[in-house]
């Protein structure tokens, strides 16, 4: 019997900054709280699993009528073992994904804001095109 393949071409219509950080999660997202009109709240952690790994991830979630903002913890430590999201970017400890329909969204104001948190060290936009495990970025 011919097996066939099914393929997938995802959208990734969102904007995704990388975050240095060496504070906790929730004083970071008490932090952007803070600097910006969010309210990034603890959510259940998300699970990514697949052959290789088994991941826990930290989720802070902003959402409104026409946006959805992710504050997402790179890093997972399970059973003696270090795991990342992105294992590319092994650098990063945070992911900022901002999911927006509105185009008076604020993104560039919201960056600034962002990088004058005194808890973020480096605040980078990272380009979807060029990562390899940007499917793990789909909830």
């Amino acid at each position: 019997m011919k097996k066939q393949k099914l393929i997938i071409d995802y959208e990734y219509d969102f904007e995704l900054w990388g975050i240095v950080s060496s504070i906790k999660e929730y004083k970071l997202a008490w932090q952007i709280n803070n600097a910006f009109p969010l309210e990034l709240m603890r959510e259940a952690d998300i699970k990514v699993s697949s052959e290789k790994m088994s991941l826990s991830i930290v989720n802070y979630k902003s959402s409104s009528e026409n946006s959805v903002i992710r504050l997402l913890k790179n890093k997972s430590i399970a059973e003696k073992a270090i795991f990342y999201l992105v294992p590319e970017l092994k650098k990063i400890d945070y992911f900022f994904i901002i999911d927006s329909d509105d185009d008076t969204f604020p993104i560039e104001n919201l960056y600034h804001c962002l990088n004058k948190c005194s808890g973020v060290e480096y605040l980078t936009k990272i380009d979807l095109s060029k990562l390899n495990s940007k499917d793990n970025l789909l909830f």
